[in-house]
């Protein structure tokens, strides 16, 4: 009976989501299913599996890290100047430096004054947010990335990383 409990834990989120997902599919009449729709779907969940990686590592430190989306945020506003300024290859250090000098600010804060990671990070997170908004506002407007630029938002690109990124985690 106790083996029957765990697999039942274990089976009961992913049989709600087929439920949801045949449930989608009845009342669209089937246009769920659709090979568009289904590589959307994928496309647009890219960065949350990428960013849940990262919760993984610190929640498996016993820690919470509330600023990852705007870090992910600062980052991404990062990679986009700096894929039209430098080039595709040091966007991709650009982007690994943000989110390293960010979690290095977090990480000093947390063992320097003893705060509580949820406090810090919450902190982190409004003050990135705030600093997005502002550089989306006032100095990205009219930008414009490349046709090669937009290239990295495929299906072909993303799918790739992330099986890597499951593999090394």
């Amino acid at each position: 009976m106790r083996k029957f409990s765990n697999l039942s834990k274990t089976m009961l989120p992913i049989s709600i989501v087929v439920i949801i997902f045949v449930v989608f599919s009845i009342i669209t009449e089937g246009r769920t299913l659709t090979g568009k729709n289904l590589s959307n779907v994928l496309q647009q969940s890219f960065s949350i599996v990428i960013g849940g990686f990262g919760m993984m590592f610190v929640m498996s430190m016993g820690s919470i890290d509330m600023s990852l989306g705007s870090i992910i945020l600062i980052s991404g506003i990062g990679s986009i100047f700096s894929v039209m300024k430098l080039g595709f290859i040091p966007m991709f250090i650009v982007c690994a430096v943000i989110g390293a000098l960010f979690g290095l600010l977090s990480g000093s804060i947390l063992a320097y004054f003893k705060m509580p990671s949820f406090m810090v990070t919450i902190g982190l997170s409004f003050s990135l947010r705030g600093l997005g908004n502002f550089i989306c506002q006032n100095v990205g407007n009219g930008m414009v990335l490349s046709k090669e630029a937009r290239a990295f938002d495929t299906l072909g690109f993303k799918l790739p990383f992330v099986i890597v990124l499951a593999l090394i985690s």
